[in-house]
């Protein structure tokens, strides 16, 4: 599971930081077993924007669904206050909790998108195909796929679509630092026990720090010269996702998040 969370992360980055905490750590499933043995059947995410002049003006920003495996299997998100933007996703998995396919379906031009997942004997991603249709077409057209190629357990490349030659990133590992580097040898990010620290775009450097979980606590954005330009803290209560904290450069604080929870009643926990 550890290297199909490090590829869900390759595949999902954002150059915003609440981009960087919802695209990961909400659509990621490696915490199932927190869902499962609290018995979680749904999670809505509400945020508080003080950016707007003297209003606090609070409003629901995503709904999670679960099983009773614990397995997060539809995302409904929301781009906009008036909930007419967004998307919902849909999530499903084998019997080892890994993910086999997902559909994304888009709220405003009623488009579907969908990713198939294949594995090795050790579980490790292979490939990802995308695929893509309209509302009405019954059918999928493939648009591209990735092919994750291992050394000694370690991702060492990833080729885009049915081209051999064409390296979408290749991965070095120097003392403890699994580096992730371009098809032209620009340093993407960097992981440190499966766990990515950094992330280079043009012009911001990503900086991520987890707890004894594997959680993300913080990020903290800097450009280029060490500047700080953002920070955001995650907070935890019992394992579950509890509050999140967004300051600008002058450490004023932009957004809060809150999570609010529903329970299954009267079911049995399985083990995984």
């Amino acid at each position: 599971m550890k290297e199909f969370r490090i590829f869900l992360f390759l595949l999902t980055i954002s150059l915003g930081v609440k981009g960087q905490q919802s695209e990961f750590f909400t659509e990621d499933n490696s915490f199932h077993q927190v869902y499962q043995q609290q018995k979680i059947k749904e999670r809505k995410l509400y945020a508080t924007d003080f950016k707007i002049l003297f209003f606090n003006i609070k409003y629901l920003e995503s709904i999670h669904h679960y099983d009773t495996l614990g397995n997060l299997i539809k995302v409904k998100k929301y781009l906009d206050r008036d909930k007419l933007d967004g998307w919902e996703v849909y999530f499903y998995y084998d019997n080892s909790h890994r993910l086999v396919y997902d559909e994304w379906y888009w709220l405003d031009d009623r488009k579907w998108d969908k990713k198939e997942y294949s594995y090795n004997q050790d579980g490790q991603v292979i490939s990802v195909c995308k695929y893509h249709k309209q509302g009405s077409t019954p059918n999928y057209t493939l648009a591209s796929c990735k092919t994750i190629f291992y050394v000694e357990g370690r991702i060492e490349k990833i080729l885009q679509s049915n081209n051999d030659s064409e390296t979408h990133a290749y991965f070095s590992l120097t003392d403890s630092t699994l580096s992730e580097f371009s098809s032209d040898g620009e340093i993407k990010a960097e992981y440190i026990k499966d766990l990515k620290i950094k992330y280079y775009s043009k012009e911001i450097i990503y900086n991520y720090k987890y707890n004894q979980s594997k959680q993300l606590v913080e990020t903290i954005t800097t450009d280029k010269h060490g500047n700080v330009l953002s920070k955001a803290s995650f907070t935890y209560k019992n394992g579950l996702p509890f509050k999140n904290y967004y300051w600008d450069s002058s450490g004023k604080l932009n957004d809060l998040e809150k999570y609010k929870y529903k329970k299954y009643r009267k079911i049995s926990v399985k083990k995984s």
